[in-house]
């Protein structure tokens, strides 16, 4: 007998099997591949990133990751990397570690997002596709020429999308390689003139950040919207280019000889904008603790410009109908699942340092809104014992104060976003 033959070559029901397979989804592939018993099923779940296959495997899947991006890869084309979530996460810029298990050792991808593309190096820098409703929630409540100071902004998820909507953007990020990124997509989607990016602390730029708009002035909204180019679509203003190649008429010889020369009237506008509207601060592990950088933040730019030249500013906003002070927008995380409104804003006084009736106070939370509630921590903060004495009953919630819950992103574990507005005594410390 020749054996040989027989490891070479398989037989008929087996190659038979072989192709059913081929053409088969990934789940229904590993159903056959691995082990029976293992719990819940096939682990087919991923988030994709580009070309990138981001699994986050159970401890039991692991022996047979290799296995499962593979089969992963094989079953969707546009896949050419599978890379699974290790536990270990860098302490100081929050990006995790991962582990290649199937395809090519490529990490620099590109992800699409709001009209957006954005270009990166997967291993050093954070990006959660699952936050995409989350980013287009709060650029859609800017308005077009707003100043945006994005505290942590990674490689641009709120800050191109907002520059591409007519805003003015302050954009920052501690992490080298989410700074070189952020630049490289500032130009890949040509919104370099609205953007100007720094790599520095977080506490450090919210401060430098009110300085430099101040210093930059950027350019108000016209008067007349119909004139405001820079938040009409490409579409709009492609259509417009060709209404006015149309309407010219037909040029002589000798005309069209000569260089066009074209004099656009000047459009009248509303003052410089010189002070920050919006601070956005997207790193939910820690973000909160950044909020005692707003104590005395404005007092550097009155000693700067002179109390009176301030005052002044402030005042044209609120003729202007523009608000005061300007709103923050901090990402963070909680454990207390039903007293989760409570919880953000107890932590989020005790570093602005408010106490008594300047506090941040929530809407109630509604424990018996989601069955998420019954897996609640009774305690979370450190102080618990502050925590516990600390009562919001009977004071009314701060009108434009609101929490807003991005995902589930465990079990006992939400994302949530504070917005609430600053004011005169967290702006100059009391004064």
């Amino acid at each position: 007998m020749n054996t040989g033959a027989l490891v070479r070559v398989p037989r008929v029901e087996e190659r038979r099997q072989t192709q059913r397979l081929m053409w088969e989804r990934a789940d229904v592939v590993l159903a056959h591949l691995l082990p029976h018993g293992l719990p819940e099923g096939t682990p087919t779940a991923f988030t994709q990133v580009g070309h990138i296959a981001h699994l986050n495997l159970r401890d039991e899947y692991l022996p047979y990751r290799f296995i499962i991006g593979q089969a992963l890869l094989d079953k969707n084309p546009q896949l050419r990397t599978a890379v699974n979530k290790l536990d270990s996460i860098d302490a100081q810029f929050r990006f995790f570690d991962m582990e290649l298990v199937a395809g090519d050792e490529d990490y620099v991808t590109t992800a699409s997002e709001s009209d957006c593309s954005f270009t990166f190096d997967f291993r050093q820098v954070y990006w959660n596709s699952r936050l995409h409703a989350e980013h287009q929630r709060l650029v859609q409540s800017f308005a077009p020429y707003d100043v945006l100071s994005d505290v942590m902004a990674g490689v641009g998820p709120f800050a191109l999308p907002a520059a591409k909507k007519g805003l003015w953007v302050l954009a920052n990020d501690l992490n080298p390689a989410s700074y070189e990124s952020l630049v490289g997509n500032m130009k890949a989607n040509k919104v370099e003139p609205r953007i100007r990016a720094s790599c520095e602390d977080g506490r450090a730029f919210i401060r430098s950040s009110i300085l430099r708009a101040w210093e930059e002035a950027f350019e108000g909204p016209p008067l007349r919207p119909e004139e405001d180019d820079a938040v009409k679509s490409a579409t709009q203003l492609a259509k417009e280019k060709r209404a006015q190649r149309s309407s010219r008429p037909a040029a002589s010889s000798s005309q069209a000889q000569a260089p066009a020369k074209t004099k656009r009237a000047t459009i009248e506008r509303l003052p410089p904008r010189r002070l920050v509207d919006h601070f956005v601060m997207n790193l939910p592990a820690s973000a909160l603790e950044f909020l005692d950088a707003y104590r005395g933040a404005y007092l550097p730019l009155r000693d700067a410009v002179g109390a009176e030249v301030l005052e002044a500013e402030l005042d044209a906003r609120e003729k202007e109908g523009k608000a005061r002070w300007p709103m923050v927008h901090v990402h963070c995380f909680t454990k207390d699942l039903a007293g989760a409104h409570e919880d953000v804003c107890h932590r989020a006084n005790a570093v602005l340092g408010l106490r008594g009736p300047s506090r941040l106070v929530p809407p109630p939370s509604a424990p018996d809104a989601s069955p998420r509630a019954a897996h609640s921590l009774t305690v979370l903060s450190p102080d618990s014992a502050r925590f516990t004495a600390e009562s919001f009953d009977g004071l009314p919630p701060m009108p434009e104060l609101s929490l807003t819950c991005v995902r589930a992103v465990a079990p006992t574990k939400d994302m949530y976003c504070l917005s609430f507005r600053l004011t005169r005594e967290i702006l100059f410390d009391g004064q």
